[in-house]
């Protein structure tokens, strides 16, 4: 079974109630939804969150919600915590792999979800997740701009909300990749993150990824066209919007 889950919180630091952010009249949440859907890769999608707002709001709209605890630190906990309660329910069952959907990537296309489905059983790796290059040095410096280096073989070497590859001057000669938040994980991986401590890398960069890499876990990376466009404060609604009037 292919299980996607987009996790949901409502009460982010530097956007409180970010999920249910109008974009062109519709919640963000729904726009996340929808695509996971078109995508006609999973057996079930459900809204993992801890607040009753959005619980009624997706809802409304027709989305399987479930409901999680609202003292969870990460996404990746949150994503965990849905896949136990929806096995105790019995709702889920012989899940292969279970993909963590980013809520504040409204404009993520389907075809980018089979691209991840497809490299993760392709990987010799239990998370696997898709990067794309970066072509401007404004969103290499940019701190909410996940940067990440890989080896050879497409596995991550380290993430970083820094500039890395470290440069002095920003040259095009020098490929540079930004992360997309999408993940493909396997049971194993989610369960040991669950249950296991905040590594001091994750907590310094505030990036939980740090944690598995930090472990020895393998993270198959994959290159990917797709421009990712993150709604990480108010203003980034607008940027969405602009890009969705000109695509009609």
């Amino acid at each position: 079974m292919r299980l996607g889950i987009i996790p949901a919180r409502y009460g982010s630091t530097r956007f409180p109630g970010k999920p249910l952010a109008l974009i062109a009249g519709k919640p963000m949440i729904q726009y996340v939804y929808e695509s996971s859907l078109q995508s006609n890769l999973f057996d079930a999608v459900y809204i993992a969150t801890d607040d009753i707002q959005i619980e009624q709001v997706a809802s409304n709209f027709g989305a399987k919600v479930v409901l999680t605890p609202n003292t969870l630190q990460s996404g990746t906990d949150r994503v965990y915590a849905a896949l136990q309660r929806l096995q105790l329910q019995q709702k889920v069952s012989n899940v292969s792999v279970v993909v963590n959907i980013q809520g504040d990537e409204p404009l993520c296309p389907a075809e980018l979800f089979q691209d991840l489905i497809t490299n993760f059983e392709q990987s010799d790796s239990e998370i696997c997740t898709p990067i794309s290059q970066i072509h401007n040095e404004e969103e290499f410096r940019n701190p909410n701009v996940v940067k990440v280096v890989v080896n050879s073989d497409n596995k991550a070497l380290y993430f970083s909300r820094s500039p890395i590859p470290y440069s002095k001057e920003f040259t095009s000669n020098v490929k540079r990749y930004k992360h997309i938040g999408l993940y493909a994980y396997s049971q194993n991986v989610l369960e040991f993150f669950a249950n296991s401590q905040p590594s001091s890398l994750e907590l310094q960069e505030n990036l939980e990824q740090l944690r598995l890499l930090q472990q020895g876990y393998s993270l198959q990376c994959f290159e990917t066209n797709y421009t990712s466009i993150s709604v990480d404060i108010p203003d980034d609604i607008h940027k969405v919007e602009e890009i969705l009037s000109q695509s009609k």
